[in-house]
């Protein structure tokens, strides 16, 4: 019998989206799912499938703690910080936590070595739940609530934006990549958010075929990569909407990892990684250059994304 389960997960792009494959499986399994989120993402958490009702955590706090033990069987924590804790915790209900491996990253960020390789986290999301899981498989085929695309098909998407600077490409680089991809008939579209326009204006004045959809919503956005023949992306939350939505994705990592447990998930056949030569690569989990450090993505080869990008368009016009 389905129960009612109240989920916390607060932010952000990547991590809500991440959370599709676990909130699509508990739904089909006959839950009623409620999400908590922060009042600045609610609008990718409305393109979550299986959700039955979404609850902005500024506004619902008090009343949560008032009234959830009638109101829901349990709780998954995906969040699982300090605040998330201290919250659950007032509840009066059963609540399964999402655990960050503290330890061994900190082990991974200071050796560098693949023996600390962690854990997908939406595997990690999923063992929170599993609880509430049926035996299988987590979804592979994935029903994100987005708005149909009616321009722009078949693109090739380039991801130029990211929260950090050791997540981003430099305009010199993107200027590299850009002038050596072949002209043909797949429209190239920059995709970023309100903060990368200036870049994306830049590149456009450059080369005068681009599109700019650094203006465009978190939703189309979304539709764009859904829609797109490749992206190309460092480690974003549209980075993992690609590979959500069964993208042909290179993906490029510079102060961060795919041992960190963000790679690209699930992993596909058309997908390629491209990680910086630098020493300093893996930096840190969120992309943060540290200050007396130089940039790990400085030490990215231009070329290797250029060889992945050809080899995806060789492999889409091959028989």
């Amino acid at each position: 019998m389905g129960q009612r389960l109240l989920i916390i997960r607060f932010s952000a792009i990547g991590d809500l989206l991440l959370t599709s494959p676990v909130l699509q499986y508990l739904s089909s399994c006959g839950h009623r799912l409620t999400l908590v989120v922060k009042g600045s993402h609610i609008g990718v958490a409305e393109l979550l499938p299986g959700v039955d009702e979404l609850l902005v955590w500024e506004e619902s706090y008090a009343d949560l703690i008032e009234h959830s033990k009638w109101r829901y069987d349990a709780v998954i924590d995906l969040q699982g910080t300090y605040q998330s804790r201290s919250f659950t915790r007032k509840l009066g209900l059963r609540v399964s936590t999402f655990h960050k491996p503290y330890l061994k990253r900190w082990l991974l960020l200071i050796t560098k070595s693949p023996s600390f390789k962690i854990q997908p986290v939406v595997e990690r999301y999923a063992h929170a739940a599993s609880p509430w899981l049926a035996d299988g498989i987590l979804p592979m085929e994935l029903s994100l609530r987005l708005p149909e695309n009616e321009t722009i098909k078949n693109a090739l998407v380039f991801v130029i934006g990211g929260s950090h600077a050791g997540k981003r490409l430099s305009l010199t680089q993107w200027q590299e990549i850009i002038s050596n991809v072949a002209l043909g008939t797949n429209p190239m579209v920059l995709l970023g958010g309100p903060g990368d326009q200036k870049l994306a204006h830049e590149l456009a004045e450059e080369f005068d075929y681009l599109i700019d959809a650094t203006s465009y919503s978190v939703a189309l956005g979304l539709s764009l990569i859904r829609d797109a023949a490749i992206v190309v992306s460092g480690d974003t939350g549209f980075m993992h909407a690609a590979a959500l939505l069964d993208t042909p994705l290179v993906s490029f990592w510079g102060a961060t990892h795919p041992n960190l447990g963000f790679a690209p998930w699930p992993v596909r056949s058309a997908q390629k990684e491209v990680i910086s030569k630098s020493m300093w690569t893996p930096m840190s989990k969120h992309g943060k250059k540290l200050p007396f450090l130089p940039n790990p993505m400085n030490k990215l080869l231009v070329s290797e994304v250029l060889s992945a990008i050809e080899q995806m368009l060789r492999d889409k016009t091959t028989p």
